[in-house]
């Protein structure tokens, strides 16, 4: 999948050398900010057993919500992307890292509960 979206980014948005590097830190930006993702993803320090299983499910509706987003982005830098859409291509590097990020997160948190 990486290299069909170098692909797009090289030769259709024809992003220039030296916009790589800038691209890369805006693709992967979102994946530093998971402790963001822990306080916007916990609703609640209270730990009753209620609490625990609604907060569980809501987990489990936000994580489907994030994975259909990203394979919406995904299909999205394919049919969306204009050539020479730089900034277009930006934006959804950074919303395809937001969102594998994110629910990244809530499946390790999944597994450790």
């Amino acid at each position: 999948s990486s290299l069909a979206l170098l692909a797009i980014v090289t030769d259709r948005v024809a992003i220039t050398p030296s916009l790589l590097p800038a691209y890369g830190a805006v693709s992967y930006l979102p994946f530093s900010l998971k402790p963001l993702y822990a306080y916007l993803s916990s609703s609640s320090s209270c730990s009753s057993r209620s609490r625990l299983h609604s907060q569980s499910s809501a987990h489990s509706v936000l994580l489907a919500v994030l994975l259909a987003l990203a394979g919406l982005a995904f299909v999205g830098t394919d049919l969306c992307i204009p050539v020479n859409g730089v900034w277009q291509c930006f934006g959804l590097g950074f919303l395809r890292g937001v969102t594998a990020a994110w629910s990244q997160f809530l499946m390790n948190q999944g597994l450790i509960q």
